[in-house]
């Protein structure tokens, strides 16, 4: 009976993060309960029992009493509910009743709390809000990566490659015995394109010495030693060893100071355990070639759009390894901002050397993801121009130039055209500092659908490139006509609340229900944007200009607004999650990873969406208070 609970718990989150040896002791100390349709196994209001439960097979609801009475969730096999002893020995605050003939794996807390105290993977999945029976309670989320890594203090924006990325030092190792020639070596090393070999008795025992091909050329082409000596008289020893896991910083510590070139990575980092890998300085230096500083320098120096178009790529790659190794989300999306903003920069100035100076002062407009420095993928372009003054025809045509050969740029760098024509080559939006004003003075004192809509995308601007003052005038003039029309933020709110969070999935997700993405969840629409809309809403009621990251917006939300504090924090960690999810899903299926297949999601990453669901239900039902948008018609 363990074994068979064992390998049930395996197939599940948390139980599939504990070491076999512990998943053993757990699985004997569970016991297996029957119970018949209509069971209740706790009451909303009752004292917590000393254990929690798992669906082994059937569905169990939990429901808040009435009248009238709502369900909150329905669990099924695999599923956990009634985990609130684990967080607080408090009332149950909600019921739960069999639905149908189930079969229960009944774990005593006593025998959890050890593991929810030491492995980081399973106090990650409780709190990220695995928390039936406890549905008023809102449940904290994790922050991106926190529990799989420990966060490092950082104050610069871009997190520097070398003290975050752990490298790769399990690559085969060449070995020889003690009693090898140097010439036989020397033979191997060159025949496997190695530039070092570790002497030791055997693969996996402890090293001995090393030499490496400047031993060769110092000691043996000199003639300081035959080669047919043995490699013993050569060798380096003892050798420099280190632990798996390194990373690049720590490494290129060592070898300042051990004024060495390579590194041995044995299992325990000492020198008297087996040999598991090698790292080399030259390691090193093809790593630096994936440092995003290093990157936006080398945008920042080329001519050439094939070129950005490659470093663009090397970014992604960097970028799937962060997410690989549990950065945090907003340190990866200011990364990958950042080197989009160097290419547009760049293409910007070329066009400039080309074109000679501009007729007037101009600021190149990022909008939507990129405005909001949260464009992880390359999905569609979303930029306008502004240019200063008043409208004049021939600076248009010439704006509509430098629009066009920008936007061919993004385009050849794997940025698409925006279907739409939401692009400063679009004549509506390249506009001077006066239509701008007139345009956003019209969305405002005039809300229609279409400047509903507008408003979405273009108060979320930022300019990244050119006088950087002249956006900062737009928003002072959109701030203060935003002061004298109250009613547009409720209009605004209306067309936010138009797509709900989907609170009443269970078994299966709202999905497309035809189309290409039939079948598929759009998380962009269902989850990622209704958190933007709140967050744009709100920071505009609060005239702070200058901030559209959606997650610095919730948590400048959190000081203005202290009451509220808990939600506006969970709100930025619940987008930055999002951002991870879709990341991962749009790199894994090689696209703008907006539509997601259910069948792909794990356990954690389902009822992470299901906490989400619930606090943009909070938002939301915020926004509807605060701006009485249900007396729009």
């Amino acid at each position: 009976m363990v074994e068979g609970v064992a390998e049930f718990l395996l197939r599940f989150p948390p139980f599939e993060f504990l070491e076999p040896a512990d998943l053993r002791a757990l699985a004997a100390r569970v016991s297996v309960r029957q119970v018949p349709a209509g069971t209740v196994l706790f009451r909303q209001g009752t004292q917590p029992a000393d254990e929690f439960y798992m669906v082994r097979q059937g569905t169990v609801s939990t429901y808040l009493e009435g009248p009238p009475r709502l369900l909150v969730d329905v669990c099924d096999e695999g599923d956990l509910f009634g985990v609130r002893p684990l967080i607080a020995r408090e009332a149950y605050l909600a019921t739960a009743e069999a639905k149908e003939d189930s079969v229960l794996y009944v774990i005593p807390v006593a025998a959890a709390e050890p593991h929810l105290r030491s492995n980081p993977k399973v106090a990650l999945y409780f709190a990220a809000g695995f928390a039936s029976g406890r549905p008023q309670q809102r449940r904290r989320l994790p922050g991106s990566g926190e529990a799989a890594r420990p966060a490092r203090p950082r104050t610069d924006p871009l997190p520097l490659l070398n003290d975050t990325v752990i490298l790769d030092a399990t690559k085969t190792v060449l070995t020889c015995p003690p009693v090898t020639p140097i010439r036989a070596a020397a033979v191997e090393m060159t025949a496997r394109g190695f530039g070092s070999i570790v002497v030791a008795d055997g693969p996996g025992t402890p090293p001995l010495g090393i030499i490496t091909d400047r031993d060769l050329r110092s000691q043996v082409v000199t003639g300081r030693f035959g080669a047919d000596e043995p490699v013993t008289a050569i060798m380096s020893s003892p050798v420099k060893t280190v632990q798996p896991g390194i990373t690049v910083a720590e490494a290129m510590i060592q070898m300042m100071k051990q004024k060495v070139h390579h590194l041995c990575v044995t299992r325990d980092g000492t020198p008297g355990t087996g040999v598991v890998g090698m790292v080399s300085d030259h390691d090193l230096l093809l790593v630096q070639g994936f440092n995003p500083a290093v990157m936006i320098k080398e945008v920042h120096r080329t001519s050439s759009v094939d070129q950005m178009a490659r470093i663009r790529l090397r970014a992604e790659e960097l970028m799937e390894k962060h997410l690989e190794q549990g950065v945090r989300i907003s340190h990866v999306a200011g990364m990958m901002g950042a080197i989009t903003d160097a290419i547009v920069q760049r293409l910007v100035e070329l066009h400039l050397e080309r074109a000679g100076a501009p007729p007037r002062d101009f600021a190149w407009l990022s909008l939507g993801s990129q405005g909001r420095e949260e464009q992880l993928l390359r999905t569609d372009q979303d930029h306008a121009l502004l240019y200063a003054g008043e409208a004049d025809p021939g600076a248009r045509a010439w704006f509509l130039g430098l629009a066009e050969s920008v936007s061919s740029g993004l385009e050849a760098c794997g940025f698409q055209a925006d279907p739409a024509g939401i692009s400063a080559t679009n004549p509506e939006w390249c506009l001077s500092l006066a239509d701008w004003k007139g345009t956003f003075r019209r969305w405002v004192r005039q809300p229609d659908e279409r400047s509903i809509l507008l408003s979405t995308i273009f108060f979320d601007y930022r300019a990244n490139a050119g006088a950087v003052e002249l956006a900062l005038d737009l928003s002072r003039y959109l701030y203060d006509e935003l002061s004298k029309a109250s009613f547009f933020l409720p209009f605004l709110t209306k067309s936010a609340l138009s797509t709900p969070p989907p609170l009443s999935f269970f078994r299966n997700f709202v999905v497309e229900s035809n189309g290409d993405h039939k079948d598929q969840f759009d998380l962009k629409l269902r989850a990622m944007l209704p958190l933007v809309d709140t967050a744009r809403i709100l920071t505009l009621s609060h005239a702070v200009v200058g901030e559209n990251n959606t997650c610095k917006r919730y948590r400048k939300l959190a000081e203005l607004e202290p009451t509220n504090r808990e939600l506006f924090e969970e709100a930025a960690v619940a987008y930055e999650i999002l951002l991870g999810i879709r990341a991962r899903f749009g790199l894994r299926n090689r696209n703008s990873g907006r539509y997601i297949d259910p069948d792909e999601l794990n356990k954690i990453e389902r009822q992470t969406l299901r906490t989400i669901f619930a606090a943009v239900k909070e938002l939301q039902d915020l926004l509807s208070v605060r701006f009485q948008s249900d007396f729009i018609r």
